[in-house]
């Protein structure tokens, strides 16, 4: 989103010129011993109901009461589960990392985040949904999972309506779009909101369907869980909501922001470096968590849903790593005959995500996409054949070649004649090199830097 107007004032919220947007004066401790008062009820939220409210003054009234009643008194969820199971097997990877589950699980406990352990099915309805865990990409460290899509068509992911699960993301183009239309040397800056789902509670209505079993104890969610098909729209209402404080409020020029991760672009370091510590002002206000490690800028050169961002020399780029992965995925199977459904949609994830930056990819995914189709067994054995093991090759080529890299695309169609007089500033403002326009115009000196107008250069 970019900024199109003079940032509105809030009511009782104050922006000073050098430091915070806000007047933090008041307590968030009013707002948190209600909630803790109600522990019983819904879960723990360090969210400050009231001040977002009043920071989202003149947003979508509708919105507001959304999120203000959600973080008051928890968010409602749309399940419409009918076929109740009170037990269920936990996953073998649970079973085999029982210290790791345990750890996970006191912490969302300590945390006030599920309620437990019980004797008892603590609901006559209890539905039980089992628990696992994944290894993140950093070794040694897991995720806990909770697998509300078992079992397969009974599950209480399948009683959720695709409308309430469906939604739409910023992508890695409209980041590019904003940093084209800030110009190059733009900075950058980065936020990252903590635990973000853990911090939305969710109404006491809901419990009966998210529980689990653990050593014969019995437990239950009581904030959003990453798992359930309706999360990602339910938070991405939320996140949409402090983009428009940031345009709006801040008086931030460019944003764009995907669930729980914000990128920041402005034309200087100190309007970037302003916009940044606004943002983390309002958060801090507001009381939503940012992962210091995760909040980082200005910048010319960042990474942002995974793809390195550089306003110098206005490309984008797949990190080393995810480049390597690519590779070798690729090598493994270019002389494999057959490849399990699990590993060729792990391959083709991969690759997706590549054509982010390496756009003739997308052309040579489609029939690799085709030989998934029908297959539900994740370890059945589909033959790979030569129209696939030919896009792969096509694929190590276009690697080869692109690098993982990509120019950013001009919104403009230049002719031989845009860069003449009148189009040189043009040209410039758009990233190009001297060494381009003089080549393309057919300039025969660098007399067309004279036509060049600075502040396209800024």
């Amino acid at each position: 989103m970019l900024s199109s107007e003079t940032p509105d004032q809030t009511p009782g919220l104050q922006i000073p010129q050098l430091h915070s947007p806000f007047t933090v004066t008041e307590s968030n401790d009013n707002v948190k011993s209600e909630i803790r008062s109600r522990d019983f009820k819904i879960g723990f939220t360090p969210v400050n109901a009231v001040k977002f409210r009043d920071a989202l003054f003149g947003y979508d009234e509708s919105e507001i009461n959304f999120i203000f009643e959600g973080f008051m008194n928890g968010f409602p969820l749309n399940i419409t589960l009918e076929n109740i199971r009170p037990y269920t097997n936990n996953l073998k990877s649970a079973l085999e990392l029982p210290d790791i589950v345990q750890l996970k699980l006191d912490k969302e406990l300590k945390a006030g985040r599920i309620a437990g352990p019980f004797d008892e099915k603590p609901f006559e309805n209890f539905h039980a949904s089992p628990l696992g865990v994944v290894e993140k990409k950093v070794a040694g460290t897991y995720r806990l999972i909770h697998h509300l899509s078992y079992p397969e068509g009974e599950s209480v992911n399948d009683s959720i309506r695709n409308d309430f699960c469906t939604v739409q993301y910023s992508t890695i183009q409209n980041a590019i779009q904003v940093i084209k239309q800030l110009g190059r040397h733009s900075q950058l800056a980065k936020a990252d909101i903590e635990a973000a789902y853990r911090i939305v509670p969710l109404h006491p209505s809901n419990f009966h369907f998210l529980g689990f079993i653990w050593k014969e104890k019995y437990y239950y969610d009581r904030c959003l869980p990453m798992g359930l098909s309706e999360s990602c729209k339910l938070f991405e209402r939320i996140s949409s909501a402090l983009e428009w404080i940031a345009v709006n409020k801040l008086g931030a020029s460019g944003v764009v922001h995907v669930l729980d991760d914000f990128l920041f672009v402005e034309r200087t370091v100190n309007n970037c470096t302003r916009t940044r510590q606004r943002f983390e002002c309002l958060c801090k206000a507001v009381g939503i968590p940012l992962a210091p490690e995760k909040t980082c800028g200005p910048s010319t050169n960042i990474q942002f849903l995974g793809i390195t961002l550089d306003s110098d020399l206005m490309e984008a780029r797949l990190p080393a790593d995810k480049l390597s992965k690519c590779w070798d995925l690729l090598d493994r199977y270019s002389n494999k005959k057959k490849i399990s459904l699990r590993d060729l949609q792990s391959m083709i994830g991969t690759l997706q995500f590549a054509t982010s930056v390496v756009l003739p990819g997308r052309t040579f995914l489609r029939r690799l996409i085709d030989l998934t189709i029908g297959i539900r067994r994740r370890f059945y054995m589909i033959r790979l054949n030569s129209g696939a093991r030919s896009d792969i090759a096509i694929w190590k080529n276009i690697l080869e070649n692109y690098n993982g890299q990509t120019f950013f695309l001009y919104d403009v169609w230049l002719t031989t004649h845009s860069f003449r007089i009148g189009g040189a500033s043009l040209a410039a403002h758009n990233g190009l090199s001297d060494s381009q326009i003089r080549q393309l115009g057919r300039w025969r000196s660098d007399a067309f830097r004279k036509y060049i107008r600075p502040s396209s250069l800024k």
